[in-house]
Order: structure tokens, then C-alpha cells, then sequence
């Protein structure tokens, strides 16, 4: 996991590099934290059902802002909310994947 000084020295060099960022931070919250069925914390892997509905709002916030210029942004949001949803299928699969072996 990541440390907090290393969160502050990441937001310090992103804003040295003039760049447009966000941190968002989550405590007690681990790798695929939105995967429902992710149980692996010695891998630092587990769904955190509390971090994933806090999240979700950014996500869909991140994802509106990123293509409000485009002309069919419903689609788009449509499609990147799909995405997520097999990504997380596919987290879970993976995470119940590796625990057989």
C-alpha cells in the first residue's frame, strides 16, 4: 500500500508538473476495493463495500467531466459504466480464481 508521505510527494510533483489532479484517498481500503467477492488482503486485495459507494460518485463525476465536450456523452457514460461493471466481474472472477490455488 501506499504511504502518506508518498501520497503528499506524488501531489507535490503533479503540481510542479503544472498537471490538472485529484487524489482521492480511502483509509482501511485495499487494491479492487469495488470487486464485490475480492477477499485476498494478504495480496492487498478486498472489497470494501463502504469506499466502493463513496467512490462510485467520483467515478461517474471523473467520467461526465472527461466527456462533457464530446456530442454523445450518454453513450460514453453508458459504455464506461458497462466497462466497470465487467472489470469488476472480472476482479472477482480472478480473486476467487487465485484463492484455488
Amino acid at each position: 500500500m501506499v504511504s502518506p508521505a508518498d501520497v503528499v510527494a506524488l501531489g507535490k510533483e503533479l503540481t510542479e508538473a503544472e498537471a490538472d489532479w485529484q487524489i482521492h484517498a480511502r483509509g482501511r481500503t485495499m487494491h479492487s476495493f469495488m470487486a464485490v467477492g475480492a477477499n485476498r488482503p494478504e495480496a492487498g486485495i478486498q472489497y470494501n463495500e463502504r469506499s466502493a459507494r463513496r467512490a462510485w460518485p467520483s467515478l461517474v463525476g471523473f467520467l461526465a467531466e472527461a466527456f462533457r465536450d464530446e456530442q454523445r456523452s450518454d453513450v460514453w457514460m453508458s459504455l464506461a459504466s458497462g466497462l466497470l461493471e465487467v472489470l469488476t466481474d472480472l476482479c472477482s472472477f480472478l480473486s476467487a480464481s487465485t484463492r484455488r490455488l
